[in-house]
């Protein structure tokens, strides 16, 4: 959920404006797509065939529409920055809903050690074999 910035030490859950423009405008597209074709299967008849098909798909799209608004609400809801900055570690998150906000500081005196990255990878057993030359 976290996207990095540009200076690389700095980390946020914040969408650019223009991202959370597009979402808002794709859960509206879905919405009305869906609402229209459920307009039309009333219009045709729910008991028809077509009718029955144009609920169906209806319902895709609202189910669409809903997973999208659930999706950018994750966005929305709270705002998280971490920065590792040349003092230290500093994490600031705020709920939006509640307006509580918690702001913390590590400093690298108070750090027993930093681990810088680690990439854990599982693969098969024959695999990492070949890859270490054992086969």
């Amino acid at each position: 959920m976290e996207m990095q910035t540009t200076n690389n030490l700095s980390f946020t859950n914040q969408l650019p404006k223009w991202a959370i423009a597009f979402h808002i405008g794709l859960v509206i597209f879905f919405l009305l797509i869906g609402l229209g074709l459920m307009f039309l299967s009333v219009i045709e008849g729910i008991g028809e065939e077509f009718g029955l098909f144009l609920l169906g798909l209806s319902a895709v799209f609202l189910g669409l529409s809903w997973y999208a608004y659930n999706n950018i609400q994750k966005y929305l809801k709270f705002i998280v920055k971490i920065d590792l900055g040349g003092n230290g570690y500093d994490y600031y998150v705020k709920d939006q809903k509640k307006g509580e906000e918690s702001h913390s500081f590590l400093s690298y005196e108070h750090m027993k050690y930093v681990l810088i990255g680690m990439d854990y990878q599982l693969m098969p057993e024959s695999i990492r074999l070949v890859m270490n030359g054992q086969r």
